[in-house]
């Protein structure tokens, strides 16, 4: 968007809100849109639920107004659960009346569902979005239908693929009007990838399956010519993952590194990325790994993997939980260089279809749009 019709937009005052600001692919992307509103000469103001004393993962601007709510604890029993959410509301509420902003753009489910309470009896337009796949069942009933209740009143639902608007439609029919598809955005890496290893970058969770990645690894080893694997991330699984590559004499070919600062670093030094998530919303691993030029190897699982990756053309797609598939497809890449070459080569093409700056731009022309702003024509 050029500077001229940059000038002739009005300012927001744009209240964004998230749990935390962690090491997560939704922590990640709402980093960068605050950043790209506040150069863009809105204010914002970036609202989490969890204490001061957790400081974000990722960079923030110094125009962002960064403001903690210290209103997350551990809930013992249902009643206790249902409290601390009216606290939360409660609070939330207090802050929108406060902050009056134009728009308030949420992300994540149980948090989305606050906001929308939240905003109740203030008149501020919501628009919310959903970073994982609809697909994937979010835990408890009262979760699904609060969602169900809240969602119909958004200013807008915004989702990461067309597939997942039109589960949205068929779960929420009454978004049908009011829903936006918004991938994630891809940054072009400036790194030289010269390395030869495989590469897992996730939260060690249920959905991401990791325990897949060792044991396609495990049963794959010795036809990958001295390939080691690196593990990047954290989470409640990684402890028994851990035990189980050392179970199966791994420990010197399995490298875990835990949170890091940035995962590029680790992707710049493999040639094959490896990603078994049982669903996805829009995998930012993935995108940045193909970013890399590294040859990928993915899970046609629901949600966004199918989305990117396209067989044999960009990646190489293997079903959800097949470990022995997933092991062959790191073997061809492993054995093919011909193909690990031409796979990695039109990996980087992700970055012209989900371009950082047009992608960022859209989220600013669906906030203005919201918050009753002129949007560029």
């Amino acid at each position: 968007m050029s500077a001229d019709r940059n000038k002739n937009k009005s300012s927001l005052r744009v209240a964004l809100v998230i749990s935390t600001l962690g090491p997560g692919g939704a922590e990640h992307v709402m980093t960068r849109l605050a950043n790209h509103l506040a150069t863009r000469a809105h204010h914002v103001d970036l609202i989490t639920l969890d204490s001061p004393d957790n400081p974000p993962h990722y960079a923030l601007n110094p125009a962002v107004h960064l403001r903690r709510l210290d209103c997350i604890s551990p809930s013992l029993g249902l009643a206790a659960a249902i409290c601390a959410n009216i606290n939360r509301i409660r609070i939330l509420h207090r802050t929108f009346s406060r902050l009056d902003p134009d728009v308030v753009l949420s992300f994540l489910t149980a948090t989305n569902v606050l906001a929308l309470l939240a905003a109740c009896g203030t008149r501020v337009p919501v628009v919310v979005a959903e970073r994982a796949s609809l697909a994937g069942e979010i835990p408890g009933r009262i979760h699904r239908t609060l969602r169900r209740l809240t969602y119909p009143h958004a200013r807008a639902v915004v989702v990461q693929t067309p597939e997942e608007q039109r589960i949205l439609h068929d779960m929420l029919p009454k978004t049908r009007a009011d829903s936006a598809v918004i991938p994630n955005p891809v940054a072009r890496s400036q790194r030289t990838v010269s390395g030869r290893g495989l590469v897992f970058v996730g939260r060690f969770s249920q959905e991401k399956r990791p325990m897949d990645v060792l044991e396609a690894f495990a049963l794959a080893r010795e036809h990958l010519r001295g390939r080691t694997l690196t593990m990047v991330g954290d989470g409640p699984l990684r402890a028994d993952v851990q035990a189980r590559a050392q179970a199966l004499g791994l420990s010197q070919h399995v490298h875990f590194t835990g949170v890091v600062p940035d995962a590029g670093e680790h992707l710049a030094h493999g040639d094959i990325f490896v990603l078994a998530s049982a669903h996805e919303g829009f995998p930012n691993a993935l995108c940045e790994a193909m970013a890399h030029g590294l040859a990928c190897v993915a899970s046609n699982g629901p949600g966004g993997c199918a989305h990117i990756v396209q067989h044999e053309r960009n990646g190489l797609l293997v079903p959800v939980k097949d470990v022995r598939a997933m092991a062959d497809a790191m073997i061809q890449l492993a054995q093919d260089e011909s193909l690990r070459t031409r796979l990695g080569t039109e990996a980087v093409r992700v970055c012209q279809t989900f371009e950082e700056g047009a992608v960022l731009d859209q989220w600013e022309e669906l906030l203005l749009h919201a918050g009753g702003r002129p949007c560029a024509a």
